[in-house]
C-alpha cells in the first residue's frame, strides 16, 4: 500500500510543478510543538507493553482475538487466504489484517507477532499526526502547529497506539486524502486539481479498505466537501474522485462477491451460512493455487526474514 501510495504521488505530480510556499508565521507557537513529547512517550509505552498490562482490550478484547489477529493467524497457518465458514469477520475489509499477515510472515510466527502488529499502529499513529501538520500546512504554520497537537492530544489515536485495531490505518489513509484535497482546492491549473483529486480518491478508498464505517465518516464527507469547495467542475471533480475511490476499495467488494455472492458482505445477507459453498472443490482449489507456496506457508515469509537480516 505505501509503495502504491508513493509511486501514485511521482507519477500523478507534473514534472516541474513548484507547490506554493506558505508564510511561515508560527512565531513562537513553534515551542508548543514540545507538547508532543509526552503523547510521543505515551504511544511509545503503550506499543511495547505486553497486551493487557495496561487495559483488557488489548489482550483479551473480543475483536482482537476473534477479528483483527485471528484471520492473520488462520491465513498464515493454512497458507492461503480463503473463504473462512465460521467467522463472518472474514469478509469485512481486511487492509488492516493483511498488513498484520505480513508482521507475521516477518515474524516467521502466527501467535507471538504481536509485538510487531503493535508497533505497526504506533507508527501509523505517528504518520496520521504527521499527515494532520502536513493537511494544516496548507493553511498556514500556526494551523499546522494546531492541528498536530490536536491530532496527537486524541485519546483515541494514543488507546489504539497500543491495540491491534484497524483505525489508524484508516485516519491515516483519511487525513493523507483530505491533504490532498486542500492542495486541489489551492491549485488553479485544472490538470493539477484534477491530479490531486484521484490521489484524495485513491486514498480514501485506501482508508475504505481498513473499515467500512470509513465510507461514511470519511469518503461521504469528503465527497461533501469536493462539491462545496472545489468550484468549477465540481460534479466532474466529485465523479473522478468517486471512481478513485472505488478503485482502490473494489478488491475487497470483489472478494466479498467471490466468497459471499455480496459484495457489501455482510449488509444483505440474512442466511450467512449458506454462501459457504459458494465456491466449491474447483474454485477453492483455484484459490489455493494462487494464493498458497508449496510449503503450506507463505512463500515470502523467509525471503523477508532474510532480508531484514
Amino acid at each position: 500500500m505505501c509503495a502504491f501510495i508513493g509511486l501514485s504521488i511521482h507519477l500523478l505530480t507534473p514534472s516541474g510543478a513548484t507547490v506554493a510556499r506558505v508564510e511561515d508565521d508560527s512565531g513562537k507557537f513553534k515551542w508548543l510543538l514540545l507538547l508532543l513529547v509526552p503523547f510521543a512517550a505515551m504511544v511509545m509505552i503503550v506499543a511495547t507493553i505486553p497486551p493487557g498490562f495496561l487495559w483488557q482490550e488489548s489482550g483479551f478484547g473480543y475483536d482482537v482475538l476473534e477479528y483483527h489477529l485471528q484471520l492473520p493467524k488462520e491465513y498464515y497457518e493454512n497458507g492461503a487466504i480463503t473463504y473462512l465458514p465460521h467467522n463472518v469477520y472474514a469478509n469485512f475489509p481486511s487492509a488492516a489484517e493483511m498488513l498484520y499477515l505480513f508482521m507475521a510472515n516477518v515474524g516467521g510466527e502466527s501467535i507471538d507477532f504481536w509485538p510487531l502488529a503493535k508497533a505497526l499502529n504506533a507508527i501509523l499513529a505517528a504518520a496520521t499526526v504527521a499527515a494532520a501538520w502536513f493537511a494544516g500546512r496548507e493553511f498556514s504554520a500556526r494551523c499546522a502547529i494546531v492541528t498536530t497537537l490536536l491530532m496527537a492530544s486524541c485519546g483515541w489515536v494514543l488507546y489504539l497506539s497500543g491495540v491491534a485495531y484497524v483505525e489508524n490505518g484508516m485516519m491515516f489513509s483519511g487525513m493523507l486524502s483530505f491533504g490532498c484535497l486542500l492542495k486541489a482546492c489551492k491549485e488553479e491549473t485544472w490538470s493539477i486539481k484534477f491530479r490531486w483529486i484521484i490521489l484524495a480518491g485513491i486514498l480514501t478508498g485506501f482508508s475504505c479498505g481498513f473499515k467500512y464505517t470509513a465510507v461514511v465518516m470519511i469518503a461521504l464527507p469528503l465527497g461533501i466537501f469536493i462539491l462545496a469547495a472545489i468550484g468549477q467542475n465540481r460534479i466532474k471533480a466529485g465523479l473522478t474522485f468517486a471512481v478513485a475511490a472505488l478503485l482502490t476499495f473494489s478488491p475487497w467488494l470483489i472478494k466479498n462477491a467471490v466468497f459471499t455472492s455480496n459484495p457489501f458482505f455482510p449488509p444483505g445477507s440474512p442466511h450467512v451460512s449458506i454462501h459457504s459453498r459458494r465456491l466449491g472443490p474447483a474454485g477453492s482449489s483455484t484459490l489455493r493455487r494462487i494464493t498458497r507456496s508449496g510449503t503450506g506457508r507463505f512463500s515470502h515469509s523467509g525471503k523477508i526474514r532474510a532480508y531484514l537480516g
